[in-house]
C-alpha cells in the first residue's frame, strides 16, 4: 500500500539522489526492493543499486550483486553477480563475503572451489556474519575445503545462543548429542533440540522426539515424542514421518493403526526416506495396513536395493529363489545375494554358500568359503 506521508518523503529523496547523495540513493534501493511506502519496483531498485560503483558505495555494489545473483530487476547474471560480491567483499562488506564464498560453493559465476569458498566463509565469520559462520563450521565438521576438525566446528557452533541463531543451536545439539568436538551431554543436547525445535526447525523437532522416546537426556515419555514427531511432520520432516510410521505400527505414544502406520510410511517414502521404501514393501508383501499386493512390494524393494542395502539384496535374493511377487530367477537371486554377502550379511553369505552347493554351477569350494564367512559373521542355522 503507498503511504502519502511515504511518497513526499520519495520525491525529497529523488531530489537528494540526483544530487548524488549516497544515503538517498541507499533508502531509494531499499525501499523499492521491499516495497516500503511505495509499490514494489525490482527494476528501479536495481536502477538505484547500478550507481553504488560510480558512488563507490559497497552497500549498494553487493545489493547490486544481489540484484544479478536473483534476477531482480534484471536478467539474471551469476558472472556479474559474483563480480560484484567480490568487489563488496574486498571493501569489508561480511555479507558479501558470504555470499562470494556460496558462488564458489556451488561454482556460481565462478569455477567451483570449496577451498575458496571456505576462505571467504572464514573472514565473513571473523565479522560476526551468521549464515558465515554456520557454513565455515559446517565445514570444519564435515572436512569440505577444509582439514575436518570438530572441535573447530564445535567453537563456531557454540556461538548460536548468542547469535540467537536457530541453525547453529541446532548444530551445536548434535555436537552434545554425538560428542563431536565436545564431550558428550545429552541432557545439553536435549536442550538445544528444544531451543532450536521451539525456533521451527523441523529436524532439531524430530530429534527431540528422539531424545523423549529413547530417554536420551530427557524423562522417557512416548507421547512426549509423538507430539514432537507430528509437528516436524507438518512440515515434511522425512525422518519425522517415518518415525510416526514406527509408533503407530507398534502402538508407541499412540493406539496401534497399522492403516496409519502405513500412510506415515508412504508419505515419508514421497519425500525421499530410504528405510519407509524398505518398510512399505514389507506392507504390501505382507499386507500391513494395506490390501497385500507382492508385485507393488517387490517392486518397492528393488527400488530400496539400489542403494546396496544389505537387508533388502538378501530379502531380493530370497524373493527370486522362491518366485515370491516375481518369477524364479536364479541368476537374480545369487547377484541380490553376493551384493549382501559382500557387505559381510551373514544369511545372505550363507544362502550365497548354498546356491554354490545345490544351484546349476555347483563349487564345493566356493561353498565352503560362503558358509565359513557365514558362522565367522554370526549366522547360525536354526
Amino acid at each position: 500500500m503507498v503511504d502519502i506521508e511515504y511518497m513526499r518523503r520519495i520525491k525529497i529523496l529523488e531530489k537528494k539522489a540526483r544530487n548524488g547523495n549516497v544515503e538517498a540513493v541507499s533508502d531509494l534501493a531499499y525501499f523499492y526492493w521491499k516495497g516500503v511506502g511505495v509499490r514494489k519496483n525490482y527494476r528501479k531498485s536495481f536502477e538505484y543499486c547500478k550507481q553504488g560503483l560510480r558512488l563507490h558505495d559497497a552497500y549498494l555494489v553487493f545489493h547490486l550483486a544481489d540484484a544479478y545473483y536473483y534476477g531482480k530487476g534484471t536478467k539474471r547474471n551469476l558472472k556479474l553477480a559474483a563480480k560484484y560480491y567480490r568487489w563488496a567483499a574486498l571493501k569489508g562488506i561480511p555479507e558479501a563475503m558470504t555470499s562470494l564464498g556460496i558462488c564458489y560453493r556451488y561454482g556460481e559465476g565462478v569455477r567451483r572451489n570449496v577451498k575458496e569458498a571456505a576462505r571467504w566463509y572464514k573472514k565473513a565469520a571473523k565479522q560476526g556474519d551468521v549464515d558465515a559462520i554456520r557454513n565455515i563450521g559446517y565445514y570444519y565438521r564435515d572436512g569440505i575445503g577444509v582439514k575436518k576438525n570438530l572441535k573447530k566446528a564445535f567453537e563456531y557452533f557454540k556461538q548460536g545462543p548468542k547469535l540467537h541463531s536457530e541453525d547453529l543451536v541446532w548444530y551445536l545439539a548434535d555436537a552434545y548429542a554425538d560428542g563431536e568436538g565436545v564431550r558428550k551431554n545429552l541432557k545439553l543436547a536435549a536442550k538445544y533440540y528444544r531451543w532450536a525445535a521451539l525456533k521451527g526447525i523441523p529436524e532439531a523437532m524430530t530429534s527431540l522426539g528422539v531424545c523423549y522416546r529413547y530417554g536420551k537426556g530427557v524423562k522417557e515419555n512416548e507421547r512426549e515424542a509423538v507430539k514432537w514427531y507430528k509437528k516436524a511432520a507438518k512440515q515434511g520432516q522425512e525422518d519425522a514421518l517415518n518415525n510416526l510410521g514406527i509408533c503407530y505400527k507398534n502402538g508407541e505414544g499412540v493406539s496401534k493403526s497399522l492403516k496409519k502406520s502405513f500412510e506415515y510410511y508412504k508419505l515419508a517414502a514421497k519425500k525421499g526416506h530410504p528405510g519407509s521404501q524398505y518398510s512399505l514393501s514389507t506392507a504390501y508383501l505382507e499386507g500391513i495396513g494395506v490390501p497385500k499386493n507382492p508385485k507393488e512390494g517387490i517392486k518397492r524393494l528393488i527400488k530400496f536395493a539400489k542403494n546396496k542395502d544389505p537387508e533388502a539384496c538378501l530379502d531380493l535374493g530370497v524373493y527370486y529363489h522362491n518366485g515370491v511377487g516375481v518369477r524364479k530367477n536364479f541368476v537374480k537371486s545369487v547377484a541380490y545375494y553376493r551384493i549382501a554377502a559382500l557387505q559381510n550379511e551373514g544369511h545372505a553369505q550363507y544362502n550365497l554358500g548354498l546356491c554354490y552347493r545345490d544351484g546349476e554351477r555347483q563349487s564345493n569350494r566356493k561353498a565352503r568359503e560362503w558358509f565359513k564367512k557365514a558362522a565367522k559373521n554370526g549366522f547360525r542355522v536354526v
